[in-house]
């Protein structure tokens, strides 16, 4: 009896305009750890990209070498590929972790970073 009151009574409320209509909640999962994961991916392509763009620039200044005109072709197209979002983040991170090595001048971390890369052909295959 009670229940069917208290429904009655809510009827009569809606009805009048008194109450206002319940509203469907959404619950939504959202992952903060992938928009963490998003944001540092972010932060990686911008660094590697302005690393990438400063070194061949600095290569091809350099008077001592011959610019080559596929080495040039091949950064824009690796550029281009990570920019767009082609690059899985695995490999942004292997990019990031290189530029790293780079930067500390750690060279042999960098010969087996670089041998590792190359075994993996990651970068030929996504392409």
């Amino acid at each position: 009896r009670r229940k069917l009151k208290k429904k009655r009574h809510k009827e009569k409320l809606l009805s009048m305009g008194l109450m206002p209509r319940a509203a469907a909640l959404e619950f939504t999962y959202q992952n903060h750890r992938e928009e963490e994961d998003q944001d540092e991916n972010k932060k990686r392509v911008a660094e590697f990209s302005e690393f990438l763009r400063r070194t061949a620039e600095i290569y091809v200044s350099d008077s001592s070498l011959h610019p080559d005109a596929h080495l040039s072709a091949v950064v824009e197209d690796l550029l281009t590929s990570i920019l767009s979002g082609s690059k899985p983040p695995s490999v942004l991170k292997q990019l990031h972790d290189l530029q790293t090595l780079v930067e500390l001048k750690k060279a042999e971390s960098l010969e087996k970073s670089l041998t590792a890369l190359n075994n993996s052909q990651i970068l030929s295959a996504g392409d």
